[in-house]
């Protein structure tokens, strides 16, 4: 799933949106700046799948961490989007990671 991200990584989207040097930057920005914020959240997720049978922990503990951290990674990838997404409205300005 590549949601908004896609914009830079579908070759030649970016020309076909017309975007300016200056929202491509902006766009590269906003993906770097999720995927550290995402990365811890991923690792957790994928170290657990391959823990799976860990005899600490129950098959009801395990689905329940899967599912926090699911949770977790969707809205971190959901403000990611809608931050990408600002970039197309002159209304709403140059948003920085941090400001939100």
């Amino acid at each position: 799933m590549k949601g908004p991200s896609a914009i830079l990584t579908v070759p030649g989207l970016d020309k076909q949106l017309s975007l300016t040097s200056d929202q491509r930057t902006r766009i590269q920005y906003i993906i770097c700046g999720y995927a550290e914020e995402l990365m811890p959240f991923r690792l957790r997720y994928g170290h657990t799948m391959l823990q799976k049978n860990r005899a600490s922990q129950t098959p009801e503990e395990f689905q329940k961490e899967q599912d926090a951290l699911l949770l977790v990674i969707t809205e971190i990838l959901k403000s990611r989007d809608e931050e990408i997404l600002s970039v197309f409205s002159a209304s709403a300005g140059y948003l920085h990671h941090g400001d939100l």
